[in-house]
C-alpha cells in the first residue's frame, strides 16, 4: 500500500481522507459517554428499559462500541457456555476438506478486497478463512454460502476472531435467517414473496410498472438479503441497518427495501427495464444513514402481515407474488 493511500473511518480504501468537524466530534463523544453508561448497567437496560435501548440503537451505536454492543445484543456468551471451552479452536484445527471448505478456499480472499484488513493478505484474511471453515463444520447441513463471508468479515472489523464465529452462530440460530443460506436459498425466496406482498400494497403504481416491464426482486435483491445489505450499500448505512436488525429482527430488512423505492417512486415509474435495473443498485446513494433509517422507521409494517404472507407462500401462493 502506497504512503499516499487514503483510508476512510471504517478501513476502506478511499479517494478522500476522513474528516470530522469539531461539532461532530463533540456530539460523538457525548453519545459514547451515554453508551458507556448504559453498558455498565446492561442487564438492567436490556430487561427493564427496552424502549429506551431501542430508541438509542435506532440513533446508531457509536462505532468504537459496536463490537461490544453487538455481542451483547446477539447474546453470544450464552451460546458459548453451551460448548466446551476450546470448541472454536478445535474446529479450526480439524483436518477436513469438505465441499464447503473447498468453496471457502476459492471465495474468502475476495471478501471486502478494498478494506485494509482483507486486501493483499491483510491481517484478517486468515481469520476469515478459519471462521468460515469452523462454521461449516459446526453446522454441516448448512455448510458455507457466500453471504456469510461478508458478515464474518464485518464482525472481524469490530471484535475478536472467536467472537466473530459466535456471532455467525447466533445469527443462524436466533434471527430466522438460516434458511437464507441453505441450498436453493428457500428463505430468500420466501422473503421475496413477503416483499412482493408488501410492495404491492404500499406502492401499487410502482408495482404495476414493475410487473409491466418484468422487473422482480430476484433480479437484484438476493445479495441485499443474504448480506443483510452489508456489502451493497454505503457502509455506514449498512451498519445502522444491522444495529437495528440485531435488536429488532429482520423486519427492518423489509422496511428498508420499501423505503428505498418509496423515495424514488416518481423517477422509477417512468423508467424502462434496462435503465431501472441500472438505477436500483444505486438507490441508497440518495440517502444518508440518518435519512434512510428515518424513512424506514416511518413506514409501519406489522409482524402479523409478514406472517400472513409467509403462511400464504407455504400453503397457497399467489402466482403474481411468486414471480421468479
Amino acid at each position: 500500500m502506497s504512503s499516499d493511500t487514503k483510508i476512510d473511518r471504517h478501513g476502506f480504501i478511499s479517494s478522500t481522507s476522513p474528516h470530522s468537524s469539531p461539532e461532530t466530534v463533540t456530539r460523538d463523544n457525548a453519545r459514547i459517554q451515554k453508551w458507556q453508561d448504559m453498558l455498565t448497567r446492561w442487564d438492567y437496560n436490556i430487561k427493564r428499559r427496552r424502549a429506551f435501548l431501542k430508541k438509542r440503537i435506532r440513533k446508531g451505536i457509536p462505532d468504537c462500541l459496536r463490537g461490544v454492543v453487538w455481542t451483547k445484543l446477539a447474546n453470544i456468551q450464552t451460546i458459548k457456555n453451551e460448548y466446551t471451552e476450546n470448541y472454536y479452536k478445535n474446529l479450526t484445527e480439524l483436518d477436513s476438506n469438505t465441499v464447503s471448505i473447498q468453496d471457502i478456499t476459492r471465495d474468502y480472499y475476495r471478501t471486502f478486497s478494498g478494506h485494509v484488513l482483507f486486501r493483499d493478505h491483510g491481517l484478517c484474511q486468515d481469520s476469515l478463512y478459519r471462521i468460515l471453515k469452523a462454521f461449516s463444520l459446526h453446522d454441516p447441513d448448512l455448510g458455507y454460502c457466500q453471504g456469510m463471508g461478508v458478515l464474518a468479515a464485518t464482525f472481524l472489523m469490530y471484535m475478536s476472531e472467536e467472537d466473530s464465529f459466535w456471532m455467525i452462530v447466533s445469527l443462524m440460530r436466533n434471527y430466522d435467517i438460516r434458511d437464507y443460506y441453505l441450498p436453493g436459498m428457500p428463505g430468500i425466496y420466501k422473503a421475496f414473496y413477503q416483499i412482493n406482498g408488501v410492495f404491492r400494497q404500499v406502492l401499487p403504481d410502482l408495482w404495476d410498472h414493475f410487473m409491466e416491464i418484468s422487473v422482480y426482486p430476484s433480479m437484484f435483491a438476493p445479495g441485499w438479503m443474504m448480506t443483510l445489505y452489508m456489502s451493497y450499500f454505503k457502509f455506514e448505512i449498512s451498519l445502522r441497518i444491522f444495529d437495528i436488525f440485531l435488536n429488532e429482527g429482520k423486519k427492518i430488512l423489509f422496511k428498508v427495501y420499501i423505503a428505498l423505492f418509496k423515495k424514488s417512486k416518481k423517477e422509477l415509474i417512468s423508467m424502462p427495464c434496462d435503465v431501472l435495473l441500472e438505477k436500483i443498485p444505486n438507490l441508497h446513494e440518495d440517502f444518508t444513514a440518518d435519512s434512510l433509517i428515518q424513512s424506514s422507521l416511518k413506514f409501519t409494517l406489522k409482524k402479523k402481515k409478514l406472517q400472513l404472507f409467509e403462511k400464504e407462500y407455504e400453503t397457497n401462493p399467489s402466482p403474481e407474488l411468486k414471480n421468479w
